[in-house]
């Protein structure tokens, strides 16, 4: 019998899962560093990762870091009293669009991005992830307090790719002071081949975890 494109539509959507049970992998952490006084000491958070304006990604031989160096600019803003303070007294900014890599293996993941500065006021930053915009309009405000926001990422070929855009708005730059990613779970193989074909996108397929 032959099936129409809806039937096999929404055959193909029920196949679609996450493997895997409620078990979560360990949370990555990575510190965009400061020395801007020229000390040589870096504060860096307790098991997060080091990035410093001069982190470049490279493949096979550096598994993280910025797309390019020129235009990230860094600040450390100080100590203060937080269970996070390394990851938070320091900061990147710059005014120009910049691309941070992580390998990691295909799978759903789970990124936070932590902003905070004390001595000034930061709106209208954009971030996408694997080049869909997730967070449009983020505005950090001129404070001890800690702006946070999340979201879900699928990713199809080994590299995580974060881009970090200045919209227009009363400060001209976009800061950066640590995220996390924590792999949610690992697609099944036929979802990530679905995913490397576009078809999540244009078929409106949803994952949903197996059973």
């Amino acid at each position: 019998m032959k099936r129409s494109g809806r039937n096999i539509c929404m055959a193909v959507m029920a196949a679609v899962c996450l493997s895997g049970g409620p078990a979560r992998a360990a949370v990555v952490g990575y510190d965009f560093d400061s020395d801007q006084n020229h000390t040589g000491t870096w504060y860096t958070q307790a098991g997060w990762n080091s990035v410093r304006p001069n982190t470049l990604y490279a493949a096979g031989s550096q598994s993280y870091g910025w797309d390019a160096s020129v235009g990230v600019n860094h600040r450390d803003r100080g100590a203060f009293t937080d269970p996070m303070s390394y990851a938070l007294r320091d900061l990147h900014f710059g005014p120009s669009d910049r691309t941070f890599s992580v390998d990691v293996a295909n799978g759903i993941y789970a990124v936070t991005i932590y902003w905070r500065d004390p001595s000034s006021l930061h709106d209208n930053i954009q971030v996408s992830a694997e080049g869909a915009v997730v967070l449009t309009d983020v505005d950090v405000p001129l404070s001890s307090a800690i702006t946070t926001r999340s979201f879900d990422v699928t990713v199809v070929d080994h590299r995580l790719d974060i881009t970090i855009h200045k919209n227009t708005g009363t400060d001209p730059n976009w800061i950066i002071n640590g995220l996390t990613i924590e792999q949610i779970a690992a697609p099944e193989p036929a979802t990530l081949a679905l995913l490397a074909l576009g078809w999540l996108g244009t078929a409106g397929i949803r994952l949903r975890r197996c059973r």
